[in-house]
């Protein structure tokens, strides 16, 4: 494994969750900064709430239920999540 050359905290996300306004949904936070080979949003979904599908060819989505439950419903069946699970990665 190669040492990382730098590291450091991006932000606490229970103080991002915490500082949202209870009805906020869609990105809470981002990860910003160039280069990187990485996005990474905090998103809140509403009860219910859907992402679409990506348009990008090749995307690979790293999904962490933070709070609550969620489900994502794929070409070969549905998964559910539970807070605090780290799933697989899905190539989207």
């Amino acid at each position: 494994m190669t040492p990382f050359r730098h590291a450091e905290v991006l932000t606490e996300l229970d103080s991002v969750i915490a500082g949202a306004p209870a009805d906020a949904t869609g990105a809470l936070w981002r990860l910003t900064g160039s280069p990187r080979g990485l996005d990474s949003n905090l998103i809140r979904l509403p009860p219910g709430g859907r992402i679409a599908p990506h348009a990008e060819p090749a995307l690979d989505v790293l999904l962490v239920v933070v709070e609550g439950t969620g489900r994502l419903d794929g070409e070969e069946g549905t998964v559910s999540y539970t807070q605090m699970k780290l799933p697989t990665t899905v190539h989207v």
